[in-house]
């Protein structure tokens, strides 16, 4: 059982550690950590424990400027800030974006989707094809059989379907396509697969893409408001509960991250299920909500 003592002195640690990487010159908060240092060992463990975890994230720490006398040089280069930021360009290129819950949606083709939570997409049909990109998250995509192709992008990912059921999800480089029934092909990096149902196919930056068995009770199982995770890496499985929290979810360590988990979660309660996650690996969380959630590998 985790000592609830160092356990707290972690939230502390993480707290004062992840305020000072937006804000490395804060007088306070550099005041703050070294106070905290000065307590004991066991709290200079648990802040080297965070910062030994951040280094091994690969985060690029903050550089820290100092303030500009040109106001309107700040007002200029936080416009382009502003209207070059990620959220700002899924408002501009999506069609239907959703908050904290999934949502149903009629295509211009008449197809239906079902979209996840904190997930984004683009209608891009005309009278000729039927194409939608994926710009974040999950979708399910139910297929009208018509002779106009049915084609989704995601990324550098393109999935082409004509009568048939099928799910996508797109977060961080990684797009994951699961066939429900029917028949999908896929095209990434000039190769194409054909995926049958109960297939997955998975590709991202740091890996080649694959094609494995799933169980089509796994496939899309948020719909229902639980997620079935069958053989899905940890960093998979606490992206689809970030789809439904505040803030960030953050998984330190890649053999943290890319380990299997086999399990049902429910997906009413995401931070229960982001907490009982941790604990089949023994993980440590810092609930900074709103703004983070930081899970750590066990000592």
């Amino acid at each position: 059982m985790a000592d609830p003592e160092y356990e707290r002195l972690l939230d502390e640690a993480a707290e004062i550690f992840l305020g000072l990487r937006s804000a490395p010159k804060d007088p306070a908060l550099l005041n703050e950590r070294d106070e905290f240092l000065k307590r004991g060992q066991a709290e200079r463990n648990a802040y080297s424990r965070i910062a030994r975890a951040w280094a091994a994230s690969g985060q690029k720490p903050r550089v820290w400027r100092p303030p500009s006398i040109v106001v309107a040089m700040l007002v200029f280069i936080g416009a382009i800030a502003y209207f070059s930021s990620p959220q700002i360009r899924l408002l501009l290129l999506a069609d239907h974006i959703t908050g904290l819950e999934p949502q149903r949606i009629e295509l211009s083709t008449g197809d239906i989707v079902d979209l996840d939570a904190s997930s984004a997409l683009a209608d891009n049909a005309n009278t000729n094809t039927r194409n939608i990109s994926l710009l974040r998250g999950a979708a399910f995509f139910t297929v009208q059989n018509e002779a106009r192709s049915f084609i989704v992008t995601a990324g550098d990912v393109t999935v082409e379907a004509l009568g048939t059921a099928f799910e996508i999800s797109f977060l961080d480089h990684e797009v994951a396509v699961a066939t429900y029934e029917g028949l999908v092909k896929i095209t990434a990096d000039d190769y194409t697969w054909q995926l049958n149902p109960g297939e997955r196919f998975v590709r991202s930056d740091s890996n080649e893409a694959a094609v494995t068995p799933v169980e089509l009770s796994g496939i899309a199982s948020w719909r229902g408001d639980r997620l079935v995770a069958d053989g899905m890496t940890f960093a998979q499985v606490a992206a689809v509960l970030d789809r439904r929290l505040t803030g960030e979810v953050v998984v330190f360590a890649d053999a943290l991250r890319n380990s299997r988990v086999t399990g049902s979660f429910d997906l009413q309660q995401p931070m229960s299920a982001l907490r009982l996650l941790a604990a089949t690996r023994g993980a440590h969380i810092s609930n900074l909500q709103p703004v983070v959630t930081v899970i750590l590998p066990a000592n």
